[in-house]
């Protein structure tokens, strides 16, 4: 599928690009950074595409990780008067809080969490704060800044903390991950680019795989990138400038005649976002990253891009809806605690609310409270 293959190129950039490359507008710099979602059924396909353009990403994080056990391994030989070496990977496979903040840190350029199923990553919000971990993945997605202190590790700081995230999900998964209150009601939905392609029936490459020259050229588009020792602030061209103010002004057009609880209305808000990251990754896509003014031709391109992740967010909110409309008497977390411990006494102890929690999503703090409020009551 071609827009599989497209998305996997963009987000392979934005991983080793992060933020050497700015796109500086009416005074905000923009970074290279995208939160990208592939929608398929198993069996479509796109995994292997996935990991084929995201592969020249992964060869580099496996040269940075040898280098670093080799360093780790000469510092910890010796008096400790220096600090630990760091690991500047451009890959973040763990979904941890902890393990994220630390790769940030570690790689002030930024990263990306790349992971075949996004709802794995997900999950593991429930296993601390869902709250808090959005309110940090906001941050992230504004370039914020993040500061954490603790009593017996190092503080990280994290300016202008940058990092996309990239991997797949099944259109039968995506209420049960989106769906929830934490991503709807905070603002996470509609910073999240969706590929959603037909299900098409898969043809044998046979002899229409990637040439070696063409697998070669990425590879090196790739490497170039990771070398290269950043740039100065890109601009828009006047030409490039008057067509995304156009389209800006009628996406705010379409955003401000929806209601105010319609879905789309937070898609519309950040498609302008994602349009001059999308631009700036695409200039660099296509070798003109010493071009620092961003042409008409690269902007109308990315408009056109902004339309189908318009479009492909639609058919999300249609299924998130549809879902809903499915399963009118679906039972509470809370009721569902409640009679869980009921017939199973054993999951009102400390080690079964931990269970119960990791089985519904929440956090054990949650699940505590609701039984402690049913104790009250009686």
């Amino acid at each position: 599928q071609p827009e599989f293959v497209v998305a996997s190129m963009s987000a392979a950039v934005a991983a080793v690009a992060g933020k050497k490359f700015q796109l500086v507008t009416q005074g905000y710099k923009n970074y290279c950074q995208l939160w990208i979602a592939d929608v398929a059924l198993a069996g479509d396909g796109k995994t292997p595409q996935m990991s084929f353009i995201m592969r020249p990403v992964v060869e580099l994080d496996n040269e940075i990780e040898t280098a670093y056990a080799a360093q780790y391994s000469t510092w910890e030989q010796g008096d400790h008067r220096t600090p630990p070496p760091e690991c500047p990977a451009y890959i973040i496979y763990d979904a941890t809080p902890e393990a994220r903040d630390v790769a940030l840190h570690d790689n002030p350029n930024g990263a990306i969490m790349y992971v075949d199923e996004i709802s794995q990553m997900l999950a593991d919000f429930g296993r601390y704060n869902p709250a808090g971990e959005v309110e940090r993945w906001l941050t992230i997605f504004s370039n914020g800044c993040i500061k954490i202190k603790r009593k017996t590790q190092r503080t990280i700081n994290i300016p202008d903390a940058c990092c996309s995230i990239y991997g797949g999900t099944q259109p039968g998964t995506l209420a049960r991950v989106f769906g929830k209150p934490e991503f709807l009601n905070r603002g996470f939905f509609g910073r999240w680019l969706w590929v959603w392609p037909p299900s098409m029936q898969r043809t044998y490459a046979g002899g229409h795989a990637p040439s070696r020259d063409t697998t070669c050229n990425w590879r090196q588009i790739i490497r170039n990138l990771a070398k290269h020792p950043g740039a100065g602030a890109f601009t828009l061209s006047p030409d490039a400038e008057m067509t995304y103010g156009e389209w800006w002004d009628e996406i705010e057009s379409r955003r401000t005649s929806l209601p105010p609880s319609d879905l789309m209305r937070e898609v519309y808000g950040k498609i302008t976002i994602h349009a001059l990251r999308w631009a700036l990754i695409t200039q660099l896509m296509t070798g003109k990253g010493d071009e620092k003014a961003i042409g008409e031709e690269v902007m109308s391109y990315t408009i056109q891009c902004m339309e189908y992740f318009l479009h492909t967010a639609e058919k999300v909110v249609k299924t998130l809806l549809q879902a809903t409309k499915d399963t009118p008497h679906r039972i509470t977390d809370a009721v569902a605690i409640r009679h869980l411990a009921d017939a199973h006494p054993v999951l009102a102890r400390r080690g079964g609310m931990t269970r119960l929690a990791d089985v519904l999503g929440v956090t054990p703090q949650y699940v505590s409270g609701v039984l402690r409020k049913d104790d009250v009551k009686h």
